[in-house]
């Protein structure tokens, strides 16, 4: 995310996020994102936050993406302010298990080994390559 617009009481806001774009890291709408941050949000067990709620309302209007199918929760690193970031590990039967965290970008960024486009898996330089190409 590059930029957040809220207002401090939620008067205009209504204390309410909407969710427009899931993008990748190439700035093109992604499915995958969206369905990997439902299923952050779905099976993280800390606080929802605003964001949470807004990417699980979003993903109920979303009826192609099929994001529950069949996934169980088998872990969870609950967010702290050393790692910013929240991780949780799901699977389906016939997939191995799927770590997936959420938080701070450079941090996000900093223990990615590979990242996924259109193009399929690019080594972590990709990202660097990209978020200076996209400025």
């Amino acid at each position: 995310m590059d930029v957040l617009c809220t207002d401090k009481t939620g008067t205009l806001t209504q204390d309410r996020i909407i969710l427009k774009l899931h993008l990748d890291v190439n700035g093109e709408e992604d499915d995958g994102v969206l369905t990997y941050a439902y299923l952050n949000s779905r099976f993280q067990s800390g606080l929802k936050n605003l964001l949470d709620v807004a990417v699980q309302e979003h993903v109920e209007l979303e009826d192609h993406l099929s994001v529950d199918a069949g996934y169980k929760k088998l872990d969870e690193i609950p967010f702290d302010f050393n790692r910013r970031r929240l991780s949780v590990v799901v699977q389906t039967p016939d997939q191995k298990p799927l770590l997936i965290c959420k938080g701070a970008v450079e941090e996000v960024f900093a223990i990615c080994v590979n990242c996924r486009t259109a193009d399929g898996t690019q080594p972590r330089r990709y990202i660097a390559k990209q978020s200076r190409t996209n400025r």
